[in-house]
């Protein structure tokens, strides 16, 4: 028997959004050094993604069914809420990972501060959106005023290849650019999220994912804040358990 004839071949299902700096990344978590194993990755084409997740998915699915699909491999915040979702779907993908809801956790830093309390993570401030502005600004006023540190504005959520976050120094000199920020993510979460959100989560159980929200927290880094490893940036899920990753550049995400 030759060796062609012991070779192995996996279909991978790359998920959009795409960031494509990457890629390589996440395809080397998947690969074996196996040299009897070829991989071969499947793509939508750019010109046919969509902001909509719910056809997004549709779209997924079709591939994984004309295209036997049986591995996910995603670069991206959302897209690892896609697979999530179709790992559900399709249980004979390999790597299926964790569930939709513990990937929604992990990525919306507002539940994780839920599920490990504040002790746990570093100062923070949720501001909804659709409240007045005035007010809002005063609450960031009275929460840096405690806090002494330069600010930083981030999206409830991680959204790729979009502004995520912006760090400040002054909040009086800032409003025009938080302003830009909020609006994105005002945005964001109506055209890329919410109709998600309401075919798969419970607003009874989940209101606060169902309104546009941004946290604010003091901007830390090694050299500032050493105690780093009470500082969540995101979370993995381990044994069926949500695990706090330690903010270790300054910055946040995955």
């Amino acid at each position: 028997m030759n060796s062609i004839s012991l070779s192995q071949s996996i279909r991978i299902l790359y998920i959009p959004p795409y960031y494509e700096n990457h890629f390589e990344l996440a395809l080397d978590r998947l690969i074996t050094p196996n040299k009897h194993v070829k991989y071969q990755v499947f793509t939508i084409d750019k010109k046919f993604t969509t902001t909509d997740l719910n056809l997004l998915l549709s779209m997924c699915r079709t591939i994984i069914n004309e295209e036997h699909i049986q591995m996910l491999i995603s670069d991206s915040h959302i897209g690892q809420l896609i697979i999530a979702k179709l790992c559900q779907e399709y249980p004979q993908i390999y790597n299926s990972g964790m569930n939709f809801l513990n990937t929604l956790k992990c990525i919306n830093r507002y539940s994780m501060i839920e599920l490990f309390g504040i002790d746990e993570c570093i100062p923070t401030l949720l501001i909804d959106i659709t409240k007045d502005w005035k007010m809002n600004f005063e609450s960031i006023e009275i929460f840096f005023s405690k806090n002494k540190i330069d600010g930083y504005i981030k999206s409830l959520y991680g959204f790729d290849n979009q502004l995520s976050s912006f760090r400040f120094l002054n909040l009086k000199n800032s409003i025009e650019t938080i302003h830009t920020y909020t609006e994105l993510y005002q945005q964001q979460h109506l055209t890329n999220l919410l109709s998600l959100f309401r075919v798969y989560i419970s607003k009874k159980h989940y209101p606060l994912i169902f309104q546009p929200s941004y946290l604010i927290q003091p901007f830390f880094d090694l050299v500032t804040y050493p105690h780093w490893r009470l500082v969540i940036a995101s979370a993995c899920i381990f044994n069926k358990e949500i695990l706090m990753w330690p903010l270790v550049d300054g910055y946040s995400g995955w």
